[in-house]
């Protein structure tokens, strides 16, 4: 008996290694591929197992992650608003969330994505909402609408009737005294249209969105011939030759903020800034949006100094256009961006000042804002000597004269409060001064 269980037991064990012997062999070679020949010649960094089985087993994991992501409802997913002082949680419903919960772009952007920057700054008091594309304005209406309704103080659609470009300009002189008007420049916001906005680009379309602008940028002709730097080359040797706005081009601050627009996905890779001889023309690529375009002057003519700028971006525009390529527009909005703060025109003139007496009065704030101005930067150094930026708080629903002569207007009316000022005078009938943007409104 024992001689039979000892015979039993050891073909046992000679059949099990013979099985676990060609089991081996034959998924070693079927399911990893690397026999041993080929093993011991390859590259450490090149010892991985069969290509097939390795994406077999992670799309496994990535469709086991898809389905619980779509296992989770628009109710269980909706953010707490608690607390948000952004105009995206005023509108953004249980309702309407779960309306556009499975929504997303012709580019992929979602709802979530888009509301992820007012999620991730609850104490700011801004939109509150980012677009990923120029469809965003489009695909969740729900909640842009009303958005821009509210920032833009009571815009709606088909509202929009300002111009592409500024072309009924007359020929009053716009001319500030030198006494009060240090410089002026103008901003403009650009995005591509067809390509997906800094928040949700990838590197390679960054790059090929730098190449596009940064082609149709040298190509530009006279004094705004210029030169175009790669964020990735700016050594401290470049950087000092630049204008010194640019200089901080590469010294970013990095706050939550920008980082919830996408800004540094990928830093500084695709990013690059661009400057003519006289240091007048520059421009921004791939920072908050695609493009951003500014014009330096001190040239006390506002009015000239807008049509040297103007020219530019014609002449820049028909670059881009000779390869199929223009900016991102909607009929109802103007220019997209980003921001819904500043589509429309997209166009920010601004004036430095020096008005010490006015901005250091009691009720400079309420007067700027009667005169639909914003206040730039306060750089606490300028403000002690009186210097101050101001710019035009709207972007939408008008044409780019009309926002221009209300700067101008704007300024001049601080400019002779100042006056009445420096001569002790009170300010009386200043708070129930309309301006000629006022009129324009009313006229329209």
């Amino acid at each position: 008996m024992d001689r039979h269980l000892a015979t039993w037991v050891g073909a046992g064990l000679i059949s099990g290694f013979a099985i676990g012997y060609y089991a081996n062999r034959y998924f070693s070679k079927k399911v990893f591929n690397l026999p041993r020949n080929q093993f011991e010649n390859k590259a450490r960094k090149s010892c991985v197992s069969n290509d097939l089985f390795i994406k077999g087993l992670y799309k496994d994991v990535k469709t086991q992650t898809q389905n619980n992501e779509i296992a989770y409802t628009a109710q269980e997913n909706y953010p707490d608003l608690t607390n948000n002082k952004s105009y995206m949680a005023r509108y953004l419903t249980q309702e309407n969330y779960t309306e556009m919960y499975n929504r997303s772009t012709p580019l992929g952007f979602t709802i979530d994505q888009t509301i992820q920057i007012g999620v991730d700054n609850p104490s700011k008091k801004g939109c509150g909402i980012l677009a990923g594309d120029e469809y965003c304005y489009d695909v969740f209406n729900m909640v842009f609408d009303p958005v821009i309704n509210e920032r833009h103080e009571e815009f709606r659609r088909r509202d929009y009737t300002a111009q592409k470009h500024l072309i009924n300009l007359s020929n009053k002189e716009l001319q500030f005294d030198s006494k009060y008007v240090k410089s002026t420049y103008f901003l403009i916001s650009r995005c591509l249209h067809g390509f997906r906005f800094p928040a949700s680009c990838s590197r390679a379309e960054r790059n090929v969105i730098e190449l596009h602008l940064k082609t149709a940028l040298l190509a530009l002709t006279g004094s705004n011939t210029g030169t175009y730097i790669h964020l990735t080359d700016m050594t401290s040797k470049v950087k000092a030759s630049l204008p010194d706005i640019l200089q901080t081009a590469s010294n970013i601050i990095f706050d939550r903020k920008l980082s919830s627009r996408g800004t540094f996905h990928d830093w500084p890779s695709g990013r690059g800034v661009f400057y003519n001889s006289q240091h007048s023309l520059l421009a921004w690529i791939n920072f908050e949006d695609h493009l951003r375009l500014m014009y330096c002057s001190e040239e006390l003519n506002f009015l000239d100094s807008y049509k040297k700028f103007q020219s530019a971006m014609v002449e820049l525009e028909a670059n881009l256009l000779q390869k199929n390529l223009k900016f991102a527009y909607h009929c109802d909005y103007g220019y997209l961006v980003s921001c819904p703060s500043g589509i429309g025109t997209a166009l920010r003139a601004t004036v430095s000042v020096d008005l010490p007496n006015t901005i250091r009065h009691e009720r400079f704030h309420e007067i700027a804002e009667n005169l639909r101005l914003h206040l730039g930067a306060k750089d606490q150094d300028a403000l002690k000597k009186g210097w101050l930026d101001v710019y035009n708080k709207d972007r939408l629903g008008f044409t780019e004269e009309e926002l221009l002569y209300q700067v101008a207007d704007a300024v001049l009316k601080l400019c002779e409060i100042e006056t009445r000022l420096e001569a002790d005078n009170s300010l009386i009938d200043v708070m129930s001064y309309k301006s000629i943007f006022d009129e324009l409104k009313t006229n329209n």
